[in-house]
Protein backbone atom coordinates (compact mmCIF):
# COMPACT_ATOMS: atom_id res chain seq x y z
CA UNK A 1 0.00 0.00 0.00
CA UNK A 2 2.59 2.52 0.36
CA UNK A 3 4.17 1.76 -2.61
CA UNK A 4 0.87 2.15 -4.35
CA UNK A 5 0.84 5.53 -2.58
CA UNK A 6 3.90 6.56 -3.31
CA UNK A 7 3.60 5.69 -6.63
CA UNK A 8 0.73 8.12 -7.07
CA UNK A 9 2.40 11.04 -5.45
CA UNK A 10 5.58 10.34 -8.53
CA UNK A 11 2.49 10.38 -10.89
CA UNK A 12 0.83 13.75 -10.04
CA UNK A 13 4.36 15.38 -9.37
CA UNK A 14 5.44 14.36 -13.08
CA UNK A 15 1.95 14.98 -14.47
CA UNK A 16 2.92 18.66 -13.03
CA UNK A 17 6.17 19.25 -14.46
CA UNK A 18 5.87 17.91 -17.56
CA UNK A 19 3.03 19.73 -18.63
CA UNK A 20 4.34 21.68 -20.71
CA UNK A 21 6.14 19.63 -22.33
CA UNK A 22 3.78 16.87 -23.24
CA UNK A 23 0.39 16.78 -25.45
CA UNK A 24 -2.46 15.01 -25.08
CA UNK A 25 -4.09 12.78 -27.28
CA UNK A 26 -7.38 9.93 -27.27
CA UNK A 27 -4.97 7.28 -26.26
CA UNK A 28 -3.00 9.39 -23.05
CA UNK A 29 -0.03 11.71 -23.13
CA UNK A 30 2.51 11.54 -25.66
CA UNK A 31 5.50 14.56 -25.81
CA UNK A 32 4.82 17.48 -27.93
CA UNK A 33 5.60 17.55 -31.48
CA UNK A 34 7.77 20.55 -31.05
CA UNK A 35 10.02 19.08 -28.19
CA UNK A 36 10.45 15.58 -30.18
CA UNK A 37 11.76 17.75 -33.60
CA UNK A 38 13.45 20.28 -31.52
CA UNK A 39 15.66 17.40 -29.91
CA UNK A 40 15.79 15.17 -33.64
CA UNK A 41 17.41 18.38 -34.80
CA UNK A 42 19.77 18.26 -31.90
CA UNK A 43 20.33 14.63 -31.92
CA UNK A 44 19.52 13.15 -35.40
CA UNK A 45 20.87 9.77 -34.50
CA UNK A 46 18.43 8.92 -31.72
CA UNK A 47 14.70 8.35 -31.91
CA UNK A 48 12.34 10.11 -29.78
CA UNK A 49 9.61 9.41 -32.15
CA UNK A 50 7.24 6.76 -30.09
CA UNK A 51 5.90 5.50 -33.27
CA UNK A 52 9.16 4.39 -34.10
CA UNK A 53 9.84 1.95 -31.11
CA UNK A 54 10.55 -1.55 -32.13
CA UNK A 55 8.56 -4.18 -29.84
CA UNK A 56 10.50 -5.48 -27.28
CA UNK A 57 10.08 -8.27 -24.51
CA UNK A 58 11.27 -7.35 -21.04
CA UNK A 59 12.31 -9.93 -18.58
CA UNK A 60 10.37 -11.62 -15.76
CA UNK A 61 11.30 -9.81 -12.78
CA UNK A 62 9.26 -12.13 -10.75
CA UNK A 63 11.35 -15.60 -12.45
CA UNK A 64 14.52 -16.54 -11.61
CA UNK A 65 17.65 -17.20 -13.84
CA UNK A 66 16.27 -20.91 -13.87
CA UNK A 67 12.97 -20.24 -14.72
CA UNK A 68 11.26 -20.49 -10.77
CA UNK A 69 8.47 -18.44 -10.45
CA UNK A 70 8.63 -15.97 -7.33
CA UNK A 71 5.08 -16.25 -5.67
CA UNK A 72 6.22 -15.20 -2.20
CA UNK A 73 8.06 -12.74 -0.61
CA UNK A 74 9.91 -14.93 1.02
CA UNK A 75 11.16 -15.94 -2.07
CA UNK A 76 11.52 -12.70 -3.32
CA UNK A 77 14.21 -11.62 -0.96
CA UNK A 78 15.93 -15.06 -0.32
CA UNK A 79 16.23 -16.12 -4.76
CA UNK A 80 15.47 -13.11 -7.11
CA UNK A 81 16.32 -10.22 -5.24
CA UNK A 82 19.95 -11.53 -4.89
CA UNK A 83 19.88 -12.54 -8.54
CA UNK A 84 18.85 -8.83 -9.88
CA UNK A 85 21.33 -7.43 -7.60
CA UNK A 86 24.39 -9.46 -8.95
CA UNK A 87 23.49 -8.84 -12.54
CA UNK A 88 23.44 -4.94 -11.80
CA UNK A 89 26.96 -5.51 -10.22
CA UNK A 90 28.04 -7.78 -12.95
CA UNK A 91 27.39 -5.85 -16.14
CA UNK A 92 25.87 -2.42 -14.59
CA UNK A 93 27.45 -0.24 -11.97
CA UNK A 94 30.28 -2.43 -10.80
CA UNK A 95 31.33 -4.85 -7.92
CA UNK A 96 32.42 -2.92 -4.57
CA UNK A 97 36.07 -3.36 -3.72
CA UNK A 98 36.58 -5.81 -0.69
CA UNK A 99 39.59 -3.65 0.68
CA UNK A 100 39.61 -3.03 4.31
CA UNK A 101 38.69 0.71 5.20
CA UNK A 102 38.68 2.89 8.85
CA UNK A 103 35.85 5.02 9.13
CA UNK A 104 35.42 7.65 11.77
CA UNK A 105 33.31 10.85 12.09
CA UNK A 106 34.35 13.98 13.73
CA UNK A 107 32.07 17.62 14.58
CA UNK A 108 32.92 20.38 12.67
CA UNK A 109 30.80 22.46 13.34
CA UNK A 110 27.05 22.86 15.98
CA UNK A 111 24.65 25.42 15.29
CA UNK A 112 21.55 25.16 17.68
CA UNK A 113 20.13 28.35 16.09
CA UNK A 114 20.31 27.87 12.41
CA UNK A 115 17.60 29.28 9.92
CA UNK A 116 16.94 31.83 12.47
CA UNK A 117 16.67 29.57 15.59
CA UNK A 118 14.29 27.14 13.81
CA UNK A 119 16.81 24.08 13.19
CA UNK A 120 19.78 22.76 14.60
CA UNK A 121 22.82 22.27 11.89
CA UNK A 122 25.43 19.74 12.49
CA UNK A 123 28.39 19.95 10.07
CA UNK A 124 30.25 16.10 10.40
CA UNK A 125 33.34 14.89 8.78
CA UNK A 126 33.40 11.21 7.45
CA UNK A 127 37.07 10.08 7.10
CA UNK A 128 37.91 7.26 5.14
CA UNK A 129 41.40 5.96 5.47
CA UNK A 130 43.43 3.11 4.05
CA UNK A 131 46.97 2.02 3.90
CA UNK A 132 48.14 5.41 5.23
CA UNK A 133 45.86 7.55 2.52
CA UNK A 134 42.41 8.99 2.95
CA UNK A 135 39.66 11.36 2.10
CA UNK A 136 36.60 13.10 3.46
CA UNK A 137 32.75 13.48 2.89
CA UNK A 138 31.41 16.49 4.21
CA UNK A 139 27.78 16.04 5.40
CA UNK A 140 25.82 19.12 6.20
CA UNK A 141 23.09 18.12 8.42
CA UNK A 142 19.70 20.39 9.49
CA UNK A 143 16.95 19.30 11.89
CA UNK A 144 13.85 21.25 13.20
CA UNK A 145 13.99 22.60 16.73
CA UNK A 146 10.19 22.33 16.87
CA UNK A 147 9.30 19.10 16.19
CA UNK A 148 9.04 15.71 17.87
CA UNK A 149 12.48 14.12 17.64
CA UNK A 150 14.03 11.71 16.19
CA UNK A 151 12.38 12.43 12.53
CA UNK A 152 12.26 11.76 9.21
CA UNK A 153 15.04 12.54 6.54
CA UNK A 154 16.48 13.43 3.55
CA UNK A 155 19.72 12.14 1.75
CA UNK A 156 20.31 14.46 -0.91
CA UNK A 157 23.19 13.25 -3.57
CA UNK A 158 24.49 16.66 -4.61
CA UNK A 159 25.86 16.79 -8.20
CA UNK A 160 25.81 20.57 -8.57
CA UNK A 161 28.53 21.82 -6.56
CA UNK A 162 29.06 23.63 -2.69
CA UNK A 163 26.82 26.75 -4.06
CA UNK A 164 23.89 24.21 -3.89
CA UNK A 165 24.57 22.81 0.04
CA UNK A 166 25.28 26.36 1.54
CA UNK A 167 25.24 25.50 5.37
CA UNK A 168 25.36 28.96 6.51
CA UNK A 169 21.73 29.59 4.22
CA UNK A 170 23.39 32.84 2.97
CA UNK A 171 23.06 31.04 -1.08
CA UNK A 172 19.56 29.24 -0.77
CA UNK A 173 19.14 26.33 -3.90
CA UNK A 174 15.86 25.32 -5.17
CA UNK A 175 18.07 21.93 -5.52
CA UNK A 176 18.18 21.53 -1.77
CA UNK A 177 15.54 23.39 -0.73
CA UNK A 178 16.24 22.78 3.33
CA UNK A 179 13.85 25.81 4.66
CA UNK A 180 11.00 24.03 2.81
CA UNK A 181 11.72 20.58 4.54
CA UNK A 182 12.45 22.14 7.89
CA UNK A 183 9.19 23.92 8.04
CA UNK A 184 7.34 20.97 7.65
CA UNK A 185 9.48 18.66 10.36
CA UNK A 186 11.52 16.77 8.19
CA UNK A 187 15.56 16.88 8.39
CA UNK A 188 17.68 18.11 5.44
CA UNK A 189 21.20 16.09 5.32
CA UNK A 190 23.51 16.76 2.00
CA UNK A 191 27.48 15.03 1.10
CA UNK A 192 28.82 16.20 -2.08
CA UNK A 193 29.46 13.92 -5.00
CA UNK A 194 32.92 15.28 -5.83
CA UNK A 195 34.17 14.85 -2.09
CA UNK A 196 34.28 10.91 -3.32
CA UNK A 197 35.07 10.78 -6.81
CA UNK A 198 34.67 13.72 -9.56
CA UNK A 199 32.25 13.12 -12.44
CA UNK A 200 35.16 12.65 -15.20
CA UNK A 201 37.10 9.75 -16.83
CA UNK A 202 40.49 9.94 -14.73
CA UNK A 203 41.03 6.21 -15.29
CA UNK A 204 40.13 5.46 -11.49
CA UNK A 205 43.22 6.64 -9.97
CA UNK A 206 41.52 9.45 -7.88
CA UNK A 207 38.84 9.46 -5.15
CA UNK A 208 37.69 6.63 -3.20
CA UNK A 209 38.99 4.68 -6.06
CA UNK A 210 43.02 5.35 -5.65
CA UNK A 211 42.28 4.26 -2.38
CA UNK A 212 40.50 1.59 -2.64
CA UNK A 213 41.25 0.29 -5.23
CA UNK A 214 44.64 -2.39 -4.61
CA UNK A 215 44.07 -5.27 -7.88
CA UNK A 216 44.00 -4.66 -11.05
CA UNK A 217 40.60 -3.23 -12.45
CA UNK A 218 38.07 -6.06 -14.10
CA UNK A 219 35.19 -6.14 -16.06
CA UNK A 220 32.81 -5.84 -13.22
CA UNK A 221 34.91 -3.08 -11.10
CA UNK A 222 32.54 -0.56 -9.81
CA UNK A 223 32.62 2.90 -11.50
CA UNK A 224 31.72 6.51 -10.45
CA UNK A 225 27.89 6.08 -10.05
CA UNK A 226 28.78 2.97 -7.46
CA UNK A 227 31.15 5.00 -5.80
CA UNK A 228 29.09 7.76 -4.89
CA UNK A 229 26.39 5.26 -3.68
CA UNK A 230 28.53 3.56 -1.43
CA UNK A 231 29.23 7.37 -0.06
CA UNK A 232 25.50 7.54 0.73
CA UNK A 233 26.20 4.62 2.77
CA UNK A 234 28.60 6.21 4.70
CA UNK A 235 26.49 9.20 5.44
CA UNK A 236 23.70 6.68 6.49
CA UNK A 237 26.54 5.33 9.00
CA UNK A 238 26.44 8.69 10.79
CA UNK A 239 22.99 9.17 10.66
CA UNK A 240 22.18 6.12 12.56
CA UNK A 241 24.25 7.17 14.93
CA UNK A 242 22.64 10.75 15.71
CA UNK A 243 19.17 10.84 18.01
CA UNK A 244 17.44 13.20 16.18
CA UNK A 245 17.19 11.40 13.27
CA UNK A 246 14.76 8.52 12.70
CA UNK A 247 16.74 6.23 10.89
CA UNK A 248 14.28 3.71 9.99
CA UNK A 249 13.22 6.48 7.82
CA UNK A 250 15.99 8.31 5.80
CA UNK A 251 14.90 8.50 2.25
CA UNK A 252 18.30 8.83 -0.20
CA UNK A 253 17.39 11.49 -3.25
CA UNK A 254 19.26 12.33 -6.61
CA UNK A 255 18.64 14.06 -9.30
CA UNK A 256 19.80 12.73 -13.06
CA UNK A 257 23.04 11.08 -12.60
CA UNK A 258 22.10 11.73 -8.72
CA UNK A 259 19.04 10.12 -9.57
CA UNK A 260 21.10 7.23 -10.80
CA UNK A 261 22.84 6.66 -7.87
CA UNK A 262 19.98 7.75 -5.58
CA UNK A 263 18.30 3.58 -7.20
CA UNK A 264 21.10 1.88 -6.87
CA UNK A 265 22.32 2.89 -3.38
CA UNK A 266 18.48 2.30 -2.10
CA UNK A 267 19.22 -1.09 -4.07
CA UNK A 268 22.08 -2.16 -2.27
CA UNK A 269 21.61 -0.32 1.42
CA UNK A 270 18.00 -1.49 2.59
CA UNK A 271 18.39 0.88 5.43
CA UNK A 272 17.64 3.46 3.21
CA UNK A 273 13.68 3.27 4.03
CA UNK A 274 12.90 5.02 0.09
CA UNK A 275 14.91 6.17 -2.74
CA UNK A 276 13.38 9.42 -4.26
CA UNK A 277 15.19 9.44 -7.97
CA UNK A 278 14.00 12.70 -10.26
CA UNK A 279 14.74 12.17 -13.72
CA UNK A 280 17.39 9.21 -13.80
CA UNK A 281 16.94 8.52 -17.65
CA UNK A 282 19.05 5.91 -19.16
CA UNK A 283 20.25 3.37 -17.07
CA UNK A 284 17.99 5.27 -14.21
CA UNK A 285 14.33 4.14 -14.27
CA UNK A 286 14.01 4.61 -17.80
CA UNK A 287 13.48 1.24 -20.05
CA UNK A 288 16.79 0.90 -22.32
CA UNK A 289 14.99 -1.96 -24.51
CA UNK A 290 12.59 0.66 -25.92
CA UNK A 291 15.29 1.82 -27.83
CA UNK A 292 13.83 5.57 -27.23
CA UNK A 293 15.80 8.69 -26.03
CA UNK A 294 19.40 8.29 -25.09
CA UNK A 295 21.19 5.16 -25.74
CA UNK A 296 23.28 2.57 -24.08
CA UNK A 297 26.50 3.41 -26.64
CA UNK A 298 25.41 7.18 -25.80
CA UNK A 299 25.71 6.51 -22.25
CA UNK A 300 28.89 4.77 -22.55
CA UNK A 301 30.55 7.00 -25.05
CA UNK A 302 29.87 10.05 -23.08
CA UNK A 303 30.26 8.99 -19.30
CA UNK A 304 32.18 5.69 -19.67
CA UNK A 305 33.53 6.19 -16.03
CA UNK A 306 30.02 6.02 -14.44
CA UNK A 307 29.95 2.50 -15.12
CA UNK A 308 31.83 -0.90 -15.12
CA UNK A 309 33.50 -2.46 -18.13
CA UNK A 310 31.29 -5.19 -18.30
CA UNK A 311 28.52 -2.73 -19.67
CA UNK A 312 30.13 -1.91 -22.81
CA UNK A 313 28.74 -4.97 -24.37
CA UNK A 314 25.40 -3.66 -24.09
CA UNK A 315 26.24 -0.85 -26.94
CA UNK A 316 24.13 -1.46 -29.67
CA UNK A 317 22.62 -4.84 -27.66
CA UNK A 318 20.30 -3.63 -25.14
CA UNK A 319 18.44 -6.76 -26.06
CA UNK A 320 21.41 -8.68 -24.43
CA UNK A 321 20.84 -11.61 -21.80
Amino acid sequence: MRTLKLSLVLLIVLSVFTSGLMGQSNDGWRAAIQTIEKLTKEKPEINYYEEKVQPYTLPDALTTVDGKKITKSSQWGKMRRPEILELFRGNVYGRIPETPYQQSFKFVDLDKNAMGGLATLKEVDITIAAEGKSLVIHLVLFTPNKAQVPVPTFLLINNRGLANMDPTRVTKSDFWPAELAIARGYGMAVFNNADVDLDNFDDFKNGIHGLLDKSLRAGDSWGTIAAWAWSASRCMDYLETYKDVAKDKVAVVGHSRGGKTALWASAEDTRFFMAISSCSGNVGSSIARRHYGETIRKTNAGFPHRFCTNFKKFNDNERYR
